[in-house]
């Protein structure tokens, strides 16, 4: 483990209505950390996440980050996109030093990168999500349950290429395979 703290939170407290979520939490993150959080639904992963992803605020502690952190969030809640085809939906995020990524993401999980979006079902619209969090430009890769919809074949090559990444990675899924990996 990397010694260089990206992110801090200090004895957070994380509440909803009278519900606590979290009381004294302690988190460190830290350059190339890779974090697997495991846990019954509503025990507060993914309010974790968005907290780390700055979408969340705490109701007492200290949340430091490293200046100008850059954080991509791949959650289980998306928007409309109003592009035309799966490659407009790039555009944002895309110039000419990785074009290339978006013919070896839409290869690597099956999705024609000419496909009009609203012709995409679920699972194709969860997968053009993953990868405009992978596309982005970021320090922390926040991925929740990132291999729902997702193939073994194409499961194994993600597995293979966040080993690769040089970002500090927090996922959350019930694949016990896929977090081991």
């Amino acid at each position: 483990m990397s010694s260089d703290l990206i992110f801090s939170l200090r004895e957070v407290e994380i509440k909803f209505g009278k519900k606590l979520i979290f009381h004294n939490l302690d988190l460190n993150l830290h350059k190339k950390d890779m974090i697997a959080l495991v846990g019954k639904n509503g025990v507060g992963k993914s309010t974790l996440m968005k907290t780390i992803s700055g979408e969340q605020d705490v109701d007492n502690g200290i949340v430091w980050n490293f200046p100008n952190l850059k954080v991509s969030y791949f959650n289980q809640k998306f928007g409309v996109i109003n592009k035309s085809t799966i490659f407009d939906s790039f555009k944002d995020l895309i110039n000419e030093k990785n074009k290339h990524y978006i013919d070896i993401f839409c290869e690597r999980l099956n999705l024609n990168k000419n496909s009009n979006i609203n012709n995409l079902s679920g699972g194709q619209i969860r997968k053009v999500y993953l990868i405009r969090s992978l596309l982005k430009d970021s320090d922390v890769l926040l991925l929740d349950e990132p291999t729902n919809h997702l193939d073994l074949e194409c499961i194994q090559w993600l597995e293979n290429y966040l080993k690769d990444l040089n970002k500090t990675i927090i996922c959350v899924s019930h694949d016990r395979t896929f977090l081991s990996n």
